[in-house]
Order: C-alpha cells, then sequence, then structure tokens
C-alpha cells in the first residue's frame, strides 16, 4: 500500500467581494469609496469575457483583437447597512456620472442612485446624484483596486449545472 500525505485543517475561504451589475429598477443607493473610475477594455469571446492584453489606446493588437470589445468601468463602493464591492459601469452611466461632477471633483464620498428603466434585456442604465448624502471622504475606508479580482472572474472556468 502507497503512502499518502495528509493535510491540516482545510484552507481558510478566500475574501469574498461582490462585482455589482445593476439589473433592478429598484434604486441601489451607494456611497463611492473610489478616487476615480477604474477602466478596463474587454472582449467578448463565445460566451465570456476576456481581458484585452494590448498597451495601445486606438488600436488592438491582443490575441483577441477580432473579437467585439467592451469598455467596462468599476467603483469600489459601500451600500449602507449592506455590503461593500465593485459596481460594474456602462460607458453611458460613466459619462453620466463624469458629467454630475464639479471640475476636479472626484467620485470619493459621493453619494449615487443607479437603477435600470425595466427588468428586460436591453433595459437602460440610469444613474442620478444623491447630493445630501454625501460623506467626508478623510473619514471612509481606502479605495481598493478591482484588478486581481475581475482576473480571477474572468479567468474563472465558465459554470455548468450538474
Amino acid at each position: 500500500m502507497r503512502d499518502v500525505a495528509r493535510a491540516g485543517p482545510p484552507p481558510a475561504a478566500g475574501e469574498y467581494v461582490p462585482v455589482l451589475r445593476i439589473r433592478t429598477v429598484q434604486p441601489r443607493k451607494l456611497l463611492i469609496l473610489s478616487t476615480a473610475i477604474w477602466a478596463f477594455h474587454t472582449h467578448w469571446v463565445g460566451n465570456r469575457t476576456v481581458p484585452c492584453e494590448s498597451r495601445e489606446e486606438d488600436f488592438c493588437r491582443c490575441p483577441f483583437a477580432k473579437f467585439p470589445q467592451k469598455w467596462m468601468g468599476y467603483l469600489y463602493y459601500w451600500e449602507a447597512g449592506v455590503k461593500w464591492g465593485f459596481v460594474e459601469l456602462t460607458p453611458g452611466v460613466a459619462n453620466a456620472m463624469l458629467a454630475m461632477l464639479d471640475d476636479g471633483q472626484m467620485f470619493r464620498g459621493k453619494a449615487f442612485e443607479f437603477w435600470r428603466s425595466s427588468n428586460g434585456k436591453g433595459a437602460r442604465h440610469h444613474v442620478a446624484r444623491r447630493g445630501h448624502e454625501d460623506r467626508n471622504p478623510e473619514e471612509l475606508p481606502q479605495d481598493r483596486d478591482p484588478k486581481e479580482l475581475l482576473l480571477k472572474l474572468w479567468g474563472a472556468p465558465k459554470r455548468t449545472t450538474c
């Protein structure tokens, strides 16, 4: 009989960090912890998102260049009494949010409300400023970069059902 290696206690679960995609008509009130939008270019390959590996802004030269490219933006947030994580932004919502800030202002400490026009697939995303709920940026938790988390998600095997 061969000998086998024994293991100690099971490893601790990794930290759970949600990535929130706004899919509901019910507004979600979020306090933004990021100073600016964390932006990424991705490609839609088959049935999954993969990060764009090209370093050039205007022309993609990565292995996935023939697949559709998409801009994705993320902000680190806190949802009062509920949870924290990263909210995924569409280009339209990101541009609307930028227009709601004065020149030189950062997102950190600003409160926004996010919702969709309906539950259907083509529903528009909406955002509104909740200025009366803003917080002092000095009192908030530190900003976080979503890159490591997103690379894990984008590299994870596709879910299948049994």
